[in-house]
């Protein structure tokens, strides 16, 4: 119960840190807009405008993969009363990008290698890959990786943030921090994939272009604000290097 209390206190510290920072959430938002080009420009007679969104976003997306770790630096930077500059945003962007992408592989080698699996059962009917539909075990497998996955990287990339840019010392101290402060820390690691996933079911294909790219838009916000919850809880239980959270 402690726990549970102590998740929405953490969770609460996050909105406040957004209203004092609002291009936090700001840029969180706009760096997701050029994967949610499908749903801007649905019909075929938008393929042109889809297709450019996508090309000029692709910046955008690079930049998304090292604000993982930006985002963490500036909750921390907020819970101290401070704040991030601009030109430190853009610097720790790239500087964390490295690492994130390396994570980033890592997590993905099982959906490859099951994309893989579905490419050769292709190959062996002989049958046209667009036309091919997915096996009825694709989807809970996409389902319960992704749950997994969050549960399992909950404490590990703030670990990649905060203490180290080494992939395999971050896992290791997610882990330990998981077991180590179990069960104060499953409010951290079991709320956030099971609201994300419920989102998620809310998100069919058929649903009009404006409410899948609003039902984005509200995932990316409430992800944002359990990053924050969890980074307070991280900062709280593990001593990091307070040169982490500089540019050297």
């Amino acid at each position: 119960m402690v726990g549970q209390w102590a998740f929405w206190t953490d969770l609460a510290r996050a909105w406040r840190a957004c209203l004092a920072a609002p291009m936090l959430p700001i840029l969180s938002v706009l760096l997701i807009l050029p994967a949610e080009a499908p749903s801007l420009f649905p019909s075929a007679s938008e393929q042109g405008a889809r297709d450019a969104t996508t090309l000029l976003g692709l910046p955008l997306t690079l930049f998304g993969i090292g604000w993982l770790g930006t985002q963490r630096i500036w909750y921390q930077r907020l819970f101290e009363g401070q704040t991030l500059s601009s030109a430190e945003v853009w610097q720790l962007s790239w500087k964390f990008f490295g690492r994130y992408m390396v994570l980033g592989l890592i997590v993905a080698i099982p959906i490859v290698l099951g994309l893989l699996g579905v490419v050769a059962q292709v190959a062996l009917t002989g049958g046209p890959l667009h036309a091919f539909p997915f096996p009825i075990w694709w989807y809970p497998f996409v389902i319960a990786y992704g749950f997994l996955t969050d549960v399992l990287l909950t404490f590990v990339t703030p670990a990649l943030a905060y203490t180290t840019n080494r992939v395999r010392v971050a896992w290791s101290i997610g882990s330990k921090m998981i077991k180590e402060t179990w069960p104060a820390s499953a409010a951290y690691t079991l709320v956030p994939p099971i609201t994300l996933l419920a989102l998620a079911t809310l998100n069919p294909i058929r649903l009009p272009a404006s409410v899948v790219v609003l039902l984005a838009v509200i995932s990316t916000l409430i992800g944002l604000l359990v990053k924050g919850a969890i980074a307070a809880f991280y900062l709280r239980h593990v001593a990091f290097p307070r040169q982490a959270a500089k540019l050297s």
